[in-house]
């Protein structure tokens, strides 16, 4: 008999930080014409644009006097995992039995029980 599997939602992979630094001109006094020049450009004017930020900033933290706002997030990422193998979730059904299994480690999904949802008054 094969191994029986549920699937672990959301359970957190990876974390990281992003920043998310001024680039529209309005949002920033300090823009130059080789800076404006680039703004509607490639992706990679974009990155090497952004780079440049990242070096600004790190200035900013040597000598945090700036009033320039700068966002900082912590990302999340997240994926769904078979518990047996902890292999992200690839679902694959059995063509005679209709059953759902990992189709990483070959563990059958066990039925997942309905959930009854509440209406407005708790019904």
């Amino acid at each position: 008999m094969s191994a029986r599997c549920t699937i672990l939602r959301g359970v957190v992979i990876d974390a990281h930080v992003t920043a998310e630094f001024p680039i529209r001109p309005y949002e920033y006094g300090r823009w130059s014409k080789e800076e404006q020049r680039m703004l509607p450009g490639t992706p990679e004017d974009l990155a090497k644009l952004l780079e440049q930020r990242c070096r600004e900033f790190v200035d900013f933290l040597r000598d945090h006097r700036s009033q320039d706002i700068v966002r900082l997030d912590v990302v999340r990422e997240r994926k769904d995992l078979c518990s047996v193998c902890k292999q992200e979730w690839d679902e694959a059904i059995d063509d005679e039995t209709k059953e759902r299994y990992c189709a990483c480690c070959g563990a059958i999904l066990e039925p997942q029980p309905a959930i009854a949802v509440a209406g407005k008054d708790g019904e």
